[in-house]
């Protein structure tokens, strides 16, 4: 495998002596918006993985992770919830929490290849967990700022990104490992939430404002009219008022001696 690189190149050629050259790297990152995938990405994330010792004569050790979403971008928090429920006789030294990123090469020429680079952006550790014991425990990851997910648009470079959790056991070889995928990008999830949100208080707002106002009878049994109930009482009493208008216009024109119409 190798790497991709950017350069930004100034040269000054000088016919008498050797030419001047400017080098300066830049980074050069894609755009990834998360609103089009917004409906699976928005949906909650969940991992569980279970195991026993001694040929399986103990009790279970049951632990599970979730996140509340799987689309993320800088700036954004990572709330992972962790439940070990450990009724077996081995305690668990520790459990260690790695946001990390997967960069997978794939080579074509001789033959197609892959070598995986794993890159650790953050990572988190647990103290000791009792044996017999039910826990809970939340951890909040900030993400920072990476190069959004790639799976699809390059042949020879893919960028992943994961939630791993591994759980070490006392006195056993036995590791449980978990994996959340989550996607890196360039727009937030959470900003498109406020959006709608923001949308949706002002349309109330403007429906509510055009609305009548409420009589001063007490509610029917079925509780508050909505919305649509309301637009259609308004137009209703609207066509009455126009009806009205019109009444009194002809009994003016009666009373001044003009022709009815």
């Amino acid at each position: 495998y190798g790497h991709i690189r950017y350069l930004v190149k100034l040269s000054l050629e000088r016919p008498w002596k050797h030419d001047i050259v400017y080098e300066r790297e830049i980074t050069v990152r894609g755009i990834y918006d998360l609103i089009p995938h917004f409906d699976t990405l928005s949906m909650p994330s969940q991992a569980e993985a279970m195991t026993s010792f001694y040929f399986g004569f103990t009790e279970p050790l049951v632990v599970s992770a979730s996140i509340s979403k799987s689309g993320f971008a800088p700036g954004d928090i990572i709330e992972l919830t962790v439940h070990v429920n450990n009724q077996s006789s081995v305690d668990v030294r520790t459990i260690v929490m790695k946001l990390q990123r997967v960069d997978t090469f794939i080579s074509q020429i001789p033959r197609v290849d892959q070598y995986i680079e794993r890159t650790v952006l953050e990572e988190r550790t647990t103290s000791k967990i009792s044996k017999r014991s039910d826990i809970s425990f939340e951890e909040n990851i900030l993400v920072g700022a990476g190069i959004p997910s790639d799976v699809e648009r390059c042949r020879i470079i893919q960028t992943k990104y994961e939630v791993e959790i591994i759980v070490h056991p006392i006195r056993s070889r036995k590791r449980l490992v978990l994996n959340l995928p989550i996607v890196l990008g360039t727009t937030s999830i959470a900003n498109m939430d406020a959006h709608v949100e923001r949308v949706v208080d002002k349309q109330r707002e403007a429906l509510e404002g055009f609305s009548p106002p409420q009589p001063s009878a007490p509610q029917s049994e079925d509780g508050p009219r909505s919305v649509e109930e309301r637009r259609m009482i308004f137009a209703a009493r609207t066509l009455n008022s126009m009806s009205c208008e019109e009444s009194l216009d002809l009994e003016n024109e009666k009373n001044c001696g003009a022709a009815p119409y």
